[in-house]
C-alpha cells in the first residue's frame, strides 16, 4: 500500500483495513477456514474468497493499488446530538 493513511488491524479470526480511521475492507474466516473478504469503495461492494487471510490481504491491497490513486469515498457518518 502506497498511503500510511492505510492501516491494518489484525485479530485472530479477522482483519479490517481503514483509511483515515474508517474501515474500507474487512475479512472474516469462515467456519470452513477460508477468508471471505469485502471492500467498500465508492459506495459500492466488492467480495471475493481466499484461503487464507495473508492470500486475502495481497488481494485487497493489489485490488487499492489498481485503482491508480484513486481514493475510496466512505459515507459521512451521522452523528448525534
Amino acid at each position: 500500500m502506497r498511503s500510511a493513511a492505510y492501516q491494518w488491524d489484525h485479530f485472530p479470526d479477522s482483519s479490517f483495513l481503514r483509511f483515515n480511521m474508517r474501515q474500507v475492507a474487512y475479512l472474516v474466516r469462515d467456519s470452513a477456514g477460508r477468508w471471505p473478504h469485502t471492500i467498500w469503495w465508492q459506495g459500492k461492494q466488492h467480495r471475493a474468497t481466499a484461503g487464507s487471510r495473508e492470500q486475502a490481504i495481497v488481494w485487497v491491497e493489489a485490488w487499492i493499488d489498481a485503482r491508480g490513486g484513486e481514493l475510496p469515498v466512505v459515507p459521512v457518518r451521522r452523528t448525534r446530538r
